[in-house]
């Protein structure tokens, strides 16, 4: 069974390699053959479905694909971001809650920031002058918080810390703007 799929394979792909070269001549050589007036009456209907759909994909990709993760604006609000959330020493991260009743120390092993990755634009985002957006997932190792009453810090934690797991950015208008981000759930005590 597998050699006779492999025949059949081989066959194909002779027949594909022969029929683009008949093209090829068709298409250069041959062009005042009566093959080559079919082959160019061939790509002719081929040509048309194929390049409306390439230059819509064009004009997308110039109005949008411009935009860059590597772009300094973006890096800077990014980092701004992470300073007003975390504080590192001696390879740990430190914050503190901004939800409750009274804020809540918290220390964060292994925090990583995976991304960016360009994530398109919506026609909301279009119609709001946002040509791209950019997020970020927030990976920590594990984390403990500090219990007020107790003085003292509870075991580690090898979950999602609450509120703690994305941040995006948005262009709007060509500046950078923080579209989500923990911030509001955690800053820099």
């Amino acid at each position: 069974m597998k050699s006779g799929r492999k025949s059949s394979v081989k066959k194909l792909l002779l027949a594909l390699g022969a029929l683009g070269g008949i093209f090829a001549y068709a298409a250069t050589i041959g062009k005042d053959t009566p093959l080559g007036h079919h082959a160019d009456h061939v790509f002719s209907k081929i040509k048309a479905p194929v390049t409306k759909p390439l230059a819509e994909f064009e004009k997308f990709t110039r109005r949008f694909g411009k935009a860059s993760h590597d772009d300094p604006d973006h890096w800077a609000l990014r980092d701004a971001c992470m300073a007003a959330m975390f504080i590192e020493r001696s390879g740990f991260h430190f914050s503190q809650s901004r939800w409750g009743g009274a804020p809540v120390p918290y220390q964060f092993r292994g925090l990583e920031l995976v991304g960016p990755e360009k994530l398109p634009p919506n026609a909301g985002d279009i119609h709001q002058g946002i040509d791209l957006r950019i997020g970020y997932e927030i990976l920590i190792a594990s984390y403990r918080s500090f219990d007020n009453e107790k003085k003292e810090w509870e075991s580690w934690r090898f979950d999602t810390p609450p509120n703690l797991t994305e941040m995006s950015f948005a262009r709007q208008d060509g500046v950078w703007k923080i579209a989500i981000a923990p911030h509001k759930s955690y800053a820099v005590p």
